[in-house]
């Protein structure tokens, strides 16, 4: 009798446990798609919000302009560009997320969705860096008179918050399908402190943690191998984690430089087929053609990851460090685009040996 009332909390919890992950993967996108939304409808409230300063004999006037993206679009104030960034990004996400929350199939679900997570982080990013963005750009053109610096509006605020829930519900939605085995937990975990080791065999750049290594590489391969969802939770959520304890920059760091800087790889996962052809898969080789593809695949995505770290890393210097946007990116510059090319090369060099793994050692087709 004990133990039936012991199973039926159980199977409760089970069964709670499932409709959960039912409602998610139903609902997630959609509702990931709606946060964007909300974020997306914060760009018309008060963005950023610059002060002047003028004295009138011994007494000091400020005065401040809060400033909405209607009022930025419309040229009379810098930082345009950034602020269409976040427009396009928070765009794109949500129509990825649509997408995501119409198609059937379960791997086209998973890139949708987390395509669509890539996009609301880099929305946050931008939201984040706005009022630096704007200051650096005010006092390097001298645009507006007695200028006296700039913060965060609420409608910016916000936009941080509900953009970075959207990416949260856009990134769920693939494991909701999914039951992850020993082997996929055993290979992700050999590949992770793979790359918590190379992180150690490097050449230091600067005082802010920079370096040049080839922690990207095994990362690289998590997403290459069992696709963009796994890249983002072992790159930018576990390695990113981890990473961000033992470097010793403080949490702080966490969202821009590992989340953001990391999660990055999942791109590679969206090349798989690419990479790995049904019939290199069969036969274990590949053809003239599939190899060019294939290389140039590697190439870009991975170029297409460089620049999704350098995004984040970038922010993070000019929120944490307070660089102005071109110190920053000059300083992440130097080593960044290093980091990343010594591993697109090392997966360039390695790719039919990749191939052949694969054959070997397949991931399964199925979440």
């Amino acid at each position: 009798m004990s133990e039936l009332s012991q199973e039926a909390p159980q199977n409760g919890a089970k069964q709670q446990e499932s409709r959960w992950k039912g409602f998610l993967r139903k609902f997630g996108s959609l509702i990931a798609a709606a946060f964007g939304i909300i974020a997306l409808g914060l760009l018309f409230a008060p963005i950023v919000s610059y002060e002047t300063k003028i004295y009138v004999g011994d007494e000091k006037i400020k005065t401040s302009y809060p400033l909405n993206i209607v009022e930025m679009l419309r040229g009379e104030y810098p930082m345009n560009w950034s602020i269409v960034l976040t427009l396009v990004m928070l765009v794109l996400g949500i129509a990825l997320c649509v997408v995501a929350t119409l198609v059937k199939n379960e791997k086209a679900k998973e890139g949708w969705s987390v395509g669509a997570a890539l996009s609301f982080l880099l929305a946050f990013c931008l939201f984040a860096i706005s009022p630096y963005l704007f200051d650096w750009n005010a006092a390097y053109f001298g645009l507006i008179e007695n200028y006296n610096g700039t913060e965060l509006a609420t409608g910016g605020a916000l936009g941080i918050v509900f953009s970075l829930i959207a990416a949260f519900f856009a990134a769920v939605v693939p494991f909701q399908n999914r039951e992850i085995t020993v082997a996929e937990i055993a290979e992700d975990g050999i590949l992770i402190a793979l790359s918590f080791g190379l992180n150690f065999v490097k050449i230091p750049v600067g005082a802010t943690g920079g370096s040049i290594n080839f922690q990207m590489l095994p990362l690289m391969l998590i997403a290459l191998r069992r696709g963009p969802a796994s890249g983002l939770i072992c790159g930018g959520l576990l390695y990113g984690f981890l990473t961000c304890l033992t470097d010793g920059y403080g949490f702080a760091t966490f969202p821009f430089d590992y989340l953001v800087g990391f999660g990055s790889v999942a791109i590679m996962g969206f090349i798989r087929p690419l990479v790995f052809s049904a019939s290199a898969m069969s036969t274990g080789k590949l053809s003239k053609k599939e190899f060019l593809i294939g290389e140039v695949a590697i190439l870009v995505a991975g170029l297409l990851a460089t620049f999704v770290r350098f995004a984040g890393s970038t922010a993070s210097s000019m929120l944490l460090y307070g660089y102005d946007f071109a110190a920053a990116a000059e300083y992440n510059a130097i080593y960044i685009p290093v980091t990343g090319a010594c591993a697109i090369v090392a997966l360039m060099l390695l790719y039919v040996p990749l191939v052949k793994v694969q054959k070997a050692f397949p991931v399964r087709k199925t979440l």
